[in-house]
């Protein structure tokens, strides 16, 4: 058995980044860039006025002027580099380039018309609402880096710069099956012994956005053959996912058929709960995850493992964002693994709260799905008192 840390180490090992493709920024979103992005021009581009106001040498000010008149009035848009007369404001619009001579901006609420002079307040500070040409950053400065996922914000710093396609890693195909005699699917009637198949959506909803595909392979029953079957159409797929069947029970043959097909397995128990039997292994290029059947160790092993894997076709590696907040009951585990328990924040007395009182059993999915995230208790803790801090992700983004 390994630890988490030693797992995503293994898999970093195995998974090597896809090749690039080039699109256009409107369709990158979700997307990991292949190079860095160097920004072309400085931003601002040119020193201008973040407010509708009036714009003065701040000297003139500090001299003691306090009545101006005013010389110009700049549109923004102008394309003339003007310059303030001495002693004098000009009338200036939100995004209007500032006029050689001019240091500081005054909002226009904030001075007096009286008998057509201009009236300054008794307190301004030079540089106020000044955007100074290359303050966001200047030109050949880095603006987004290698392996850095694409979000609205960045794909509109994009534009900013006149960038309009750009070279990114191309997303993994996924397949995957699930296994289980015991399973039923969408029209099939439920009877005595057997559940319903849900981990397919958990696939499908999860990993959407780091895949290009995601292809169902349908159920696999619990005979050799059939497991057989189906994981060699696994070299089709950048990775192949088969749920349940990584155990060791009698009827667990994913472990079995993956030596037989010439597979080397490079971990297959983790030191985690829920989802301790996860499979890693490899052929050649092929990639292939199994991963418990009850539907919450197949969760947290999506989020800890699987979606870890696909980023890192992607060019990246996945970040899990954890923050501490005050466990608000006693857990009480084993020391041998990192836990993950199903856990609610709550607002106490002005301070975040996490309370894991509710079912954790692996095959509680009314639990999972009451939960607003994952509490995180470390190998080498067996208790953490009430009032502790604890860290936590957050189950959705």
């Amino acid at each position: 058995m390994i630890t988490i840390e030693e797992a995503l180490k293994t898999i970093d090992q195995f998974i090597n980044p896809l090749k690039s493709k080039k699109i256009d920024i409107i369709d990158s979103i979700g997307f990991y860039l292949f190079e860095d992005i160097i920004a072309k021009e400085n931003a601002p581009f040119f020193s201008n006025s973040g407010m509708d106001g009036y714009c003065i040498d701040y000297k003139s000010y500090k001299s003691g002027l306090r009545e101006y008149s005013q010389s110009l009035e700049i549109q923004a848009g102008s394309m003339t580099q003007v310059s303030l007369g001495s002693n004098t404001i000009a009338r200036i619009f939100t995004g209007a380039a500032l006029p050689l001579g001019a240091d500081t901006i005054i909002k226009q609420e904030d001075v007096k018309l009286v008998d057509g002079k201009i009236i300054l307040p008794e307190k301004i500070k030079q540089y106020d609402f000044v955007r100074e040409e290359g303050s966001d950053f200047k030109s050949g400065e880095v603006l987004l880096h290698k392996g850095e996922k694409l979000n609205s914000a960045k794909i509109s710093l994009l534009a900013s710069q006149g960038i309009y396609q750009i070279e990114v890693f191309k997303k993994a195909t996924l397949a995957y099956v699930v296994s289980g005699n015991e399973l039923k699917f969408e029209g099939d009637s439920l009877e005595f012994g057997q559940i319903r198949s849900c981990n397919g959506e958990i696939f499908e909803t999860e990993f959407k956005d780091v895949s290009k595909s995601i292809t169902n392979l349908g159920v696999v029953r619990d005979d050799k053959k059939s497991v057989k079957e189906k994981l060699l159409q696994a070299q089709n797929y950048d990775l192949f996912l088969i749920s349940g069947g990584a155990s060791v029970g009698e009827y667990d043959f994913t472990k079995e058929v993956l030596l037989e097909l010439g597979y080397k397995i490079h971990f297959q128990k983790v030191a985690i709960r829920p989802g301790k039997p996860v499979v890693f292994a490899t052929k050649g290029d092929t990639i292939v995850f199994g991963v418990p059947g009850n539907p919450v160790s197949t969760f947290v092993a999506s989020k800890i493992f699987l979606k870890y894997a696909l980023v890192a076709f992607c060019g990246s590696r996945l970040k899990n964002h954890f923050f501490k907040v005050k466990l608000g009951n006693t857990i009480k585990k084993s020391s041998l693994f990192e836990f993950y328990y199903r856990g609610n924040l709550i607002e106490e007395s002005n301070q975040t709260v996490v309370y894991t009182d509710i079912n954790q059993s692996s095959g509680a999915l009314g639990a999972l799905a009451q939960a607003d995230c994952l509490v995180r208790v470390p190998i080498g803790v067996e208790k953490v008192e009430s009032g502790d801090l604890i860290e936590v992700m957050m189950i959705s983004e």
